[in-house]
């Protein structure tokens, strides 16, 4: 694959009009869960305190011919609904967002036929002039992949080549992992807690262990672990809560299962909470396992 340069504009951020936007026939998205990525940006108010400013919400989405769509709205993502999503996005052409093809990366034209998935490019907060970084990260990671499916290993993720469409690259194809299966594990753990009462009250990927052998996850970290309605010495982890507290709740541990299984479904790509500009760099708030 090569890198080219992409036309120099930017996507996603001027609306269609009632006579641009497409027909409930033909819309591309049509609930918030088909978007690719979809989060918050905000500026830090240098002249004032310090806090987060907001600026915009971005979002992404990738049709089942692989065409990628971008759009940013003056709208938080808790606010945006299928209408402006659907006014936003716009297509962004191939040669800005995949590199071209190389025979140095195995080529996979059929990814269905692969029990993987396509690890898709990161576009929580697209520019254009981000291109050629684009490019040179999926090459970078197509040749480590390359390298390793020489030399494997059981405890990295496996790889199965490139996808190829169009004789652009768009991500390597990776080997599929039960993420329902994990999540069903988490889930079953914290009812089990529930049901004697307790509340876990931090539930992060960094408090989920994973068993080599039997392939399930494991809940960890007991420490902000009580009964139901008892005082907190600490609790909760920023970005896996929704709130701020300092008593044992169910509902807590119910607003984390869901953030990390919208984690899980974003392939650990991001929280989709807040991405922070500070100078001429976009940074996106990330966890890990």
């Amino acid at each position: 694959m090569t890198g080219d340069q992409g036309s120099p504009r930017n996507y996603g951020g001027t609306p269609r009009t009632s006579q641009t936007t497409p027909s409930n026939a033909a819309l591309l998205v049509h609930s918030i869960g088909d978007l690719h990525t979809l989060c918050d940006v905000y500026d830090i108010d240098e002249n004032g305190d310090g806090s987060y400013v907001f600026q915009r919400s971005t979002f992404s989405f990738i049709d089942s011919d692989d065409n990628v769509y971008y759009g940013q709205a003056p709208i938080k993502r808790t606010s945006l609904s299928i209408e402006d999503a659907n006014k936003y996005l716009e297509r962004i052409p191939d040669e800005v967002i995949y590199p071209e093809s190389s025979s140095r990366v195995t080529a996979v034209f059929d990814p269905a036929t692969i029990d993987g998935y396509i690890k898709r490019p990161k576009l929580t907060n697209f520019r254009v002039e981000d291109a050629p970084l684009f490019h040179q990260l999926l090459l970078e990671e197509a040749d480590v992949f390359e390298h390793l499916r020489q030399h494997p290993h059981s405890n990295l993720v496996g790889y199965h080549g490139c996808f190829v469409k169009r004789g652009r690259g768009g991500g390597g194809v990776i080997t599929h992992i039960d993420k329902k299966s994990w999540m069903d594990g988490i889930e079953s753990a914290v009812k089990h807690l529930h049901g004697l009462g307790l509340a876990h009250n931090d539930l992060n990927p960094a408090n989920i262990m994973l068993d080599e052998h039997k392939k399930e996850a494991i809940v960890i970290d007991l420490g902000s672990c009580k009964a139901f309605g008892e005082q907190l010495l600490s609790a909760g982890t920023e970005g896996w809560v929704d709130e701020f507290f300092s008593t044992s709740e169910r509902r807590h541990d119910e607003a984390a299962l869901k953030k990390i299984w919208a984690w899980l479904e974003s392939d650990g790509r991001s929280r989709g909470d807040i991405a922070d500009r500070r100078g001429d760099e976009d940074l996106a708030t990330n966890a890990g396992i």
